[in-house]
């Protein structure tokens, strides 16, 4: 959340970011050893009904004006949002049919001029009056949120500078209000900004014992996808010795650190792991955005990083939501894989016997820097194998493949019209199994892979108009840019690997670039509003 961004950003890399300098030699010296991973698919059986994670935080009031934007997140098929507004995100939802969450501290927090006030121990009476007209307020509105979360990051001293015992003191009494409102009302808590096991522990044993159950356990993850495994498998060990606290629900209220929030991949490494650990309830984080000439803040603006800051143009992360928005009404299938961070989460539909695929790699923890572990996985060569494929066992069955890049962290945070189109053909069924091979697959980038599917993402109608042309397509030494009302636009040339590589800006109707300098290969042309691959040769 904003007020702690730099301290979660330190605790992050502290706990990720240190090398050994002859390791590092070592691992670059050795880097042949990950030049190839892979990821099996079995086809023929599937890991149920998907649960959907995508989830918000906080308000997005202007997004009703855009009725573009506000179709686009419709597609998403949003499922939980938290928030701590006045009634227009939870209108909002309520329309949307999207689970919600109200954070009774930040609405205090206001109340009070600010968290560095709000200190319930000292006026109890007070506080109580508060969190009474607040839920009383939200039901004369005609609204019932889901869960009432009790208190955001206690355990940072921004957010509370009691003690324990007043926090716990603070769960029950909120308790005993929302009990005599409404027992039936549910309440979340703790909403740590970490796993703490132990503490947790103690807060639920000591509400227990006077009776008070959460209905729901929070907590927040702003480290790397695949500890979310450790600390779910420890609470639930920690719960199944524990009767009394009445087995609640788990909700990660916020997952995803900023330095990795804007990178495909990383996305598609919390849905799969949150898919896998069956958590109940998750919301993404909110941060600031920058794309290099502006900063904003994607809990205000932008809905968690989806958007440009113009709330209309979708930023690259949103495709990869999307296309896991459309894999929901499949079965899922998790994938087997040689390297841990390189992962594939599969839909398969039998009605229109069509394969959907998910694929990944995320090593670098801040755009550039990499565990011990991981250096040297900058890119590699990737196969992956679907076995018992189960529409047709020897054949040829219709393959097409787009790409989400990376890219730098400008690009992260600028505009994308649309997937990239990586392949479009067919592939080969062999005794039911199916290879795909793809060579230099970049840390951070995402594939989306059909098979026998024509559910495949385009490019999002928006309210500007596509007028930008290029020829000659494919070109050994100059193209020429044809636009219309386009005068002093910028325009960035990116690299198959999502690198930029020239930079420029339209002064001309008819405009002619040199690509001398460039070496021969696939690349895109990107402005602001639309993206034009063309061929170097």
């Amino acid at each position: 959340m904003s007020g702690m961004n730099q301290i979660k950003q330190l605790i992050f890399l502290e706990r990720m970011k240190f090398i050994s300098a002859f390791f590092l030699l070592f691992l670059i010296h050795h880097a042949f050893i990950f030049s190839q991973e892979t990821i099996t698919i079995d086809a023929g059986t599937d890991d149920g009904s998907f649960k959907n994670y995508t989830g918000f935080i906080h308000g997005e009031t202007n997004i009703e004006s855009h009725s573009a934007t506000l179709n686009m997140l419709l597609s998403l098929k949003p499922n939980f949002w938290r928030n701590s507004d006045w009634f227009e995100t939870q209108e909002l939802a309520t329309d949307l049919s999207v689970q919600t969450t109200m954070v009774i501290s930040d609405f205090y927090a206001n109340f009070k001029g600010g968290y560095s006030n709000a200190k319930p121990w000292l006026n109890w009476t007070e506080y109580e009056s508060f969190v009474a007209t607040l839920v009383n307020n939200y039901a004369a509105n005609g609204q019932s949120p889901d869960f009432w979360d009790v208190w955001n990051e206690p355990n940072d001293p921004y957010y509370w500078s009691g003690n324990l015992s007043q926090l716990i003191e603070c769960f029950k009494r909120t308790r005993q209000v929302l009990d005599a409102i409404n027992p039936a009302i549910k309440m979340v808590g703790p909403s740590l900004n970490s796993y703490d096991g132990a503490g947790i522990e103690y807060i639920l044993d000591s509400l227990a014992a006077s009776g008070v159950t959460m209905d729901a356990v929070s907590w927040h993850e702003f480290g790397l996808p695949d500890s979310l495994a450790v600390h779910i498998n420890d609470f639930n060990n920690r719960k199944l010795l524990n009767p009394t606290w009445n087995n609640p629900e788990i909700h990660i209220n916020e997952y995803s650190p900023q330095q990795t929030n804007q990178i495909p991949a990383y996305r598609l490494g919390w849905f799969y792991h949150l898919e896998q650990n069956d958590v109940d309830w998750a919301n993404t984080a909110c941060w600031d955005n920058n794309d290099g000439s502006t900063v904003w803040s994607n809990c205000l603006v932008g809905l968690n990083g989806l958007f440009w800051h113009d709330e209309q143009s979708p930023l690259p992360v949103f495709w990869l939501n999307l296309a896991y928005a459309k894999m929901l009404t499949g079965k899922r299938i998790f994938c087997t894989h040689s390297d841990a961070k390189t992962l594939a989460l599969s839909s398969k539909t039998d009605s229109l016997s069509e394969l959907k695929i998910l694929v990944g790699r995320f090593y670098s923890i801040d755009n550039g820097s990499y565990l011990p572990t991981d250096i040297g996985k900058d890119s590699s060569n990737v196969t992956i194998t679907v076995n018992n494929y189960p529409y047709l066992t020897n054949g040829t069955v219709p393959l097409i493949i787009q790409k989400i890049p990376k890219g730098d962290m400008n690009f992260q945070n600028s505009p994308l019209a649309g997937p990239l189109t990586h392949y479009s053909g067919s592939v080969s069924v062999t005794a039911g199994v199916i290879t795909i091979t793809i060579p230099n697959f970049q840390d951070g980038d995402v594939y989306l892979i059909y098979l026998n599917s024509t559910d495949i993402l385009g490019q999002m109608a928006t309210s500007h108009e596509d007028k930008l042309a290029v020829f000659p397509n494919p070109s050994s030494s100059s193209i020429t840019l044809l636009t219309e009302n386009r005068i002093y636009e910028p325009v960035i040339f990116i690299n198959a690997v999502g690198e930029t590589v020239k930079e420029t800006v339209i002064t001309s109707d008819e405009m002619t670039i040199d690509l001398t300098n460039l070496p021969a290969g696939i690349y895109y042309i990107k402005t602001r509003w639309q993206i034009i691959q063309f061929v170097k040769n």
